[in-house]
């Protein structure tokens, strides 16, 4: 089992969602176009601006990557590509009926994913706002 777990200032990581050409609001750079399309229908429902929704999914991204480099450490591996080459948007937030988000990997951050870890390997997220800060959890279990 690993976790791994990040927090997000909202103030500041609202003002990268402002900055012109910041990749976090370009479809496919960090989120997928389901994600932005997500949590700007959240903002609308909630009243609360888009910030705390995308942070909460940027919070549950970077946990997943800690939590799969801790996996890994476990079995003396390193991560399998430089930072610089995790394709943010192909590690997906979706969200069940009930609103419970879950981890989808796709293409080829799905094939590093299972390759490096093996299959039958379960990742469980979980995201929390308070405030000025959202924090996201990640834990992996084979």
């Amino acid at each position: 089992m690993s976790i791994g777990i990040d927090l997000v200032y909202l103030p500041a990581f609202s003002d990268l969602l402002e900055i012109e050409g910041s990749r976090f609001g370009v479809p496919g750079a960090i989120f997928s176009s389901h994600e932005l399309r997500r949590a700007k229908a959240q903002a609308k429902k909630k009243a609360d601006g888009v910030a705390p929704h995308l942070g909460a999914l940027w919070a549950m991204k970077e946990a997943v990557l800690k939590a799969w480099v801790s996996a890994l450490e476990e079995k003396t591996a390193p991560l399998p590509l430089k930072a610089e080459e995790v394709l943010w948007s192909q590690i997906r937030i979706l969200h069940h009926a009930s609103g419970a988000p879950f981890l989808q990997m796709v293409g080829e951050m799905e094939q590093v994913y299972l390759e490096s870890l093996g299959r039958g390997v379960r990742c469980a997220i979980s995201a929390s706002h308070d405030g000025d800060y959202v924090i996201g959890t990640a834990m992996i279990c084979s």
